[in-house]
């Protein structure tokens, strides 16, 4: 009998293990003997040549003697877990969560003739456009695919589309090495959607040239004087580092089923509930405040105090409601932070000494309720308590939080009011129904934003949770293991359900996480989870049904990458931007539950916790631009899409792009409208993207000049030239930014000072 795919994938991983563990490096000759003796791999000897350097680089880079299986996992970026998990989350070949086996590959066939001069399609012999032109796309965050799942950094796929429109014709194979969520691969499949594309605003004529509205004051509304490009869907192939991204990714870039999700999904939360639900009940007594409490409740409350097995808390609580008991539907618990007093020994809650009652906004310092010490939130101290971590199996020290405020519906009404005894006992009474056994039991490593919460007593990913929506994790996940779209309908409330989710009582969207950090605001909102999957899996439905093509995912280092030269029509990517996000930290809420998780010594980022300064990320982005410009059609274009504050890292990019060997063609503005948190709160932010369009020259030139280096002089000099030019409206600081780092690398030229730098030169001038 012939094995399966995923089986085959299996022995390829453990041969790794068994082949490689315990032989240490000793040379490039004896390494890349060792990589061609990997028969279920089949690497050619090029490859071996790059996978030998990678991992002599990396033996080199570390004081921890690494055998040659650890090199290797860091050279291809092989994600940590077990086979069996790898395999589970994958589809050989179409989609991989690992890099796949040389035998198991299913490489895109290149085109033989590179397609006509065509609209919309940069043709290799169309000469070089006038760099200093400036093209700005507007795409904001609103579209259901982009907010079907989070993360970091996504590309709005409208503004996708308009990069492949112009730079790609049907049929092309486009690759993005840092797919993230898999919008590029969504934008692909959109180039062939007439429908899709007709939303989007365009115009197709029986020819099938496709028109784009023009922006322009002159003409509003009317269509472009030349089509932008070809109806046609492009053929991605899509790669990253992060199992958390290759997974999004290939949940969208993999057809679905849709109505047997939305039936699968709704019987799951149907027997859940039926399980579950009486821990998201709470009893309405807005006419009756002041009053004793009825019977049932002081049954129900007993009960729930009293130990009473599950299934028979579900009996009494339906009981309970059949017989007209008030029970309802609560739709958030709000979480407080317990603070003490050094001064008299109380405990208050932050709800109640920050935060006034009737303009909800929250005091930056306030009194002790008891003897009236004023200080900061961060003077005061914060009492800990030990609770029976289940999943651990020991007591563990946590900070206090109490149950301060239940929001609820009752008969299509909303209510709120202060938790009495029985809810208190339902947050208590789940800790004992938690299953340990399919919880992840994951350890925080040590990191800027892993580390965040320590203080708190969170040092593991189920700490992040309450153990009333870890329970209903826990019972989920192990409903949706076997299929890749329940999964994924899974993992896209993780950061929603978690600790992470503020409690904003003025803003009516119930999931407020600040993207790009784990911090944990002193006041939580335990969200229900009914409500919220419920809600997805409407939306899921919906956005996924007309995506009906298969685009290649696998989860790899671009280092490694094992594309034949000149095989790629063009390259969309955006690389991480220095060290503003740490991936592989912000990831591991949903890896932990995936069961990989991200090989970090292969990150292309900088970062202090993990010992990567600008010079490593230089050192990593160089060899993933190699990587691009090999497998790219000499001739064709690379669009790259960056922003940063600091000169260092733009330097680092630079030097990256121009080492590789790729020429500056033109450089664009993309703005997604909308700021992110760290965005509208920071000075020295950038919050329009760079659209940098490069091109692989046809003949890789002998020897290049380097990178002349910018002079602040200059910068200076160029704006006061634009600012005898804006009468009495001058640009937005950031865009203004973005504009003088453009105009420095149209100059060939490094960019010599950092945003925060440049703002404060600009206000002078203002």
């Amino acid at each position: 009998m012939t094995p399966l795919p995923s089986q085959k994938l299996t022995e390829a991983l453990r041969e790794l293990d068994e082949r490689l563990r315990g032989i240490p490096f000793q040379s490039l000759t004896a390494t890349r003997n060792h990589l061609t003796s990997l028969s279920q791999w089949a690497f050619t000897t090029a490859q071996s040549d790059r996978l030998a350097r990678a991992m002599q680089q990396l033996a080199r880079s570390t004081d921890s003697p690494l055998d040659l299986y650890e090199l290797l996992c860091g050279a291809l970026g092989l994600p940590e877990g077990t086979p069996d998990a790898i395999a589970e989350l994958s589809d050989v070949p179409q989609v991989v969560l690992c890099p796949c086996p040389g035998p198991l590959r299913r490489l895109p066939v290149p085109r033989r003739k590179p397609p006509g001069v065509a609209a919309g399609h940069s043709s290799p012999a169309a000469g070089r456009p006038d760099i200093t032109s400036q093209r700005r796309l507007r795409h904001g965050k609103g579209h259901p695919v982009y907010n079907l799942h989070a993360y970091h950094t996504k590309v709005p796929p409208e503004a996708i589309v308009e990069c492949l429109l112009r730079h790609s014709a049907p049929g092309d194979i486009v690759f993005d090495g840092f797919c993230g969520s898999g919008m590029t691969g969504v934008a692909a499949q959109w180039c062939g959607d007439a429908d899709t594309l007709s939303g989007l605003g365009y115009t197709i004529d029986e020819a099938g040239q496709i028109w784009q509205p023009t922006t322009s004051d002159e003409n509003p509304g009317r269509r472009s004087t030349a089509p932008v490009g070809r109806l046609g869907a492009r053929q991605a192939l899509l790669a990253d580092l992060s199992p958390a991204a290759t997974f999004i990714a290939s949940a969208l870039n993999t057809p679905a089923d849709t109505d047997r999700l939305a039936a699968r999904g709704n019987d799951i939360l149907t027997r859940l509930a039926d399980q579950w639900s009486w821990l998201y009940r709470t009893w309405h007594n807005d006419e009756e405040r002041g009053r004793p409490a009825p019977a049932p409740w002081h049954e129900l409350q007993q009960a729930v105090a009293s130990g009473t097995s599950a299934e028979e808390l579900a009996d009494q609580f339906r009981s309970a409601r059949a017989k007209g008991s008030p029970l309802a539907n609560v739709e958030r618990f709000v979480w407080s932070d317990v603070f003490g007093c050094p001064a008299c020994g109380a405990r208050f809650t932050f709800h109640e000494a920050a935060v006034d009652a009737d303009s909800g906004r929250v005091a930056r310092s306030f009194p002790c309720p008891d003897c009236g010490l004023e200080q900061p939130k961060r003077l005061w101290e914060r009492p800990v308590c030990h609770v029976d971590d289940p999943v651990l199996g020991r007591s563990v020290p946590m900070a206090e939080q109490e149950l301060v405020y239940v929001e609820y519906r009752w008969e299509g009404q909303r209510f709120g009011k202060r938790p009495d005894a029985l809810d208190r006992q339902l947050a208590a009474a789940a800790i004992r129904f938690v299953p340990a056994e399919s919880v992840p039991r994951v350890e925080l490593f040590a990191g800027k934003e892993t580390s965040r919460n320590r203080r708190l007593g969170i040092t593991h990913v189920h700490h992040f949770y309450t153990w009333r929506n870890l329970l209903i994790l826990a019972a989920l996940h192990a409903e949706c293991r076997t299929d890749r779209h329940l999964r994924f309908w899974f993992s896209s409330h993780l950061a929603n359900l978690s600790r992470l989710n503020r409690y904003r009582p003025d803003v009516t969207f119930p999931y407020n996480p600040l993207s790009g950090t784990y911090y944990i605001g002193s006041r939580t909102a335990e969200s229900n989870p009914w409500t919220a999957y419920r809600h997805k899996l409407s939306k899921l439905t919906r956005t996924l049904r007309p995506l009906r093509r298969s685009q290649q995912v696998e989860c790899r280092s671009l280092t490694a990458c094992h594309l034949p030269p000149r095989s790629v029509d063009y390259v969309f990517t955006d690389p991480p931007f220095g060290g503003n996000l740490a991936y592989a930290e912000l990831n591991l809420l949903c890896e932990a539950w995936l069961g990989v998780r991200t090989r970090r010594v292969a990150e292309a980022v900088e970062n202090r916790a993990a010992g990567k300064s600008v010079a490593d990320y230089q050192a990593q982005l160089a060899a993933c631009f190699e990587s691009y410009y090999r497998v790219l059609k000499p001739g064709r274009m690379m669009t790259l899409l960056f922003h940063h504050t600091q000169a260092e890292v733009w330097a680092a990019l630079q030097s990256a792009v121009w080492e590789a060997g790729f020429e500056l063609v033109s450089i664009g503005f993309l703005d997604k409208g909308l700021d992110t948190f760290k965005q509208s709160q920071s000075a020295g932010s950038v919050k329009h993207d760079l659209l940098i369009d490069l091109r692989k020259p046809r003949r890789r030139p002998a020897a290049r000049q380097p990178l002349q280096p910018g002079r602040p002089d200059e910068v200076w000099a160029w704006l006061d030239a634009e600012a005898a030019t804006w009468g009495d409206a001058p640009p937005e600081p950031s865009s203004l930014y973005g504009r003088a780092v453009a105009h420095l690398m149209q100059q060939g030229k490094t960019v010599p000072v950092s945003a925060g730098e440049f703002y404060r030169q600009l206000m002078r001038r203002v």
